[in-house]
């Protein structure tokens, strides 16, 4: 018996270490880091880099050699003609490779920046969801003590009803407080269980990550609005460069190909002659490409026209992202100060008078669930608050 005891303590210790180790618990410039190692779309983007730069450098291929036979005959069948295997090659000019090679290193960039614009939207999305888990861990412990507090009540209710001095009606408002406060607490656990299994995905797989509290409300320094600097406007840039190089790339398709070659041929089937031939191969009809120069030319313009609609879009949203943190903001010092004080006040005062027999149940019962009201508010403010700062940081940093 006491071997059997033995082993399933050693079982339970075992199971216990397991669930631990797979639940650590990590901060959010952790969680971001293990983000950016593990997320597929880094990768995606990463290889893309990798891809451009080994395109830079390439320039243009050359054209492909022709191999190919030739006969002039006078009586078919019979060796009174010319024969011939011929070589031919053609060559383009040197600025062909340097103008592709300043087009494959304008998309290089492009990918680089957009790699730097991928692990923005990705440090945001994780930044949120950490904070959504968080904040639904602090509604879960709200939950907990209102339960706590709900039952007290019950207890309280019976006691006095027990000792003559109440009635039915309060022990019946206490058990559908105690009740309703059990089906909160069951969602609000479900909750964190979503939250916790979003935030694990994102993180790269299911490693049980959990979170601890936010540094610190005060929030990090914030820009007023984006800088040159900054992934959106850089990727934009990028995407001009790769503009700009385009119509260059079909200015130079214009080029003329220098054109050489070797002939070894045979004359009425008596002989071996060597020939060459040495030539330019000149674009002719201009009109097709001309238009695609137009065409590269107007993308141009279209970059030009992104980049300012990128501006308009960063204001916007800075201005409004601003306007709603510093109203919550102001909210959560008005619960800190005036609200919550005054109902924490009120709630002890009434406590006391409904054990003494000298408050109303009803009284107490709306303190409590005003209390309980005004504390989770906080919290769904500050999960908000915590929210658009993270999106306000992301269009102006």
């Amino acid at each position: 018996m006491f071997k059997i005891a033995l082993n399933l303590s050693c079982l339970i210790l075992v199971f216990c270490s397991s669930v631990l180790a797979q639940s650590p618990i990590i901060t959010l410039a952790e969680a971001i880091e293990i983000a950016l190692k593990s997320d597929p779309s880094v990768t995606r983007d990463q290889l893309a880099v990798q891809h451009k730069e080994q395109l830079n450098g390439s320039g243009i291929s050359t054209p492909a050699t022709q191999l190919f036979f030739a006969g002039d005959e006078v009586q078919f069948g019979e060796t009174s003609g010319i024969q011939s295997i011929n070589v031919q090659q053609n060559f383009n000019l040197p600025k062909v490779s340097k103008t592709y090679n300043k087009y494959y290193q304008a998309q290089a960039q492009h990918a680089g920046q957009q790699l730097r614009l991928t692990k923005k939207e990705l440090t945001k999305n994780v930044e949120q969801v950490y904070y959504q888990l968080f904040f639904a861990k602090s509604k879960l412990n709200l939950m907990k003590e209102y339960q706590v507090i709900y039952d007290d009540f019950l207890a309280r209710a019976k006691t006095l009803m027990e000792s003559g001095e109440t009635g039915i009606v309060p022990v019946s408002s206490a058990k559908i407080m105690v009740a309703k406060a059990e089906m909160e607490l069951s969602h609000q656990t479900h909750e964190v269980h979503k939250a916790r299994e979003v935030l694990n995905i994102w993180l790269g797989g299911h490693a049980g990550y959990d979170v601890i509290n936010p540094e610190s409300l005060t929030p990090p320094s914030v820009k007023s609005n984006a800088e040159s600097s900054s992934a959106f406007f850089e990727i934009l840039t990028a995407e001009k460069m790769i503009a700009i190089e385009n119509i260059n790339v079909q200015k130079v398709k214009q080029s003329p190909q220098i054109m050489t070659g070797l002939r070894l041929q045979s004359v009425n089937g008596d002989l071996l002659y060597f020939g060459y031939q040495a030539g330019v191969s000149l674009p002719l009809f201009r009109k097709s490409q001309n238009k695609k120069i137009e065409a590269a030319k107007v993308d141009v313009k279209r970059q030009d026209a992104a980049i300012d609609a990128m501006v308009k879009t960063i204001d916007i949203n800075t201005a409004k992202l601003k306007n709603h943190l510093t109203h919550v903001k102001e909210k959560i010092v008005n619960l800190d100060e005036v609200l919550i004080p005054a109902i924490e006040a009120q709630q002890k005062l009434l406590r006391g008078a409904y054990i003494e027999g000298e408050g109303s149940y009803l009284e107490y019962m709306m303190t409590l669930q005003n209390y309980a009201e005004l504390k989770l508010m906080r919290v769904e403010l500050m999960e908000e608050y915590f929210l658009h700062l993270s999106e306000l940081r992301y269009w102006t940093e």
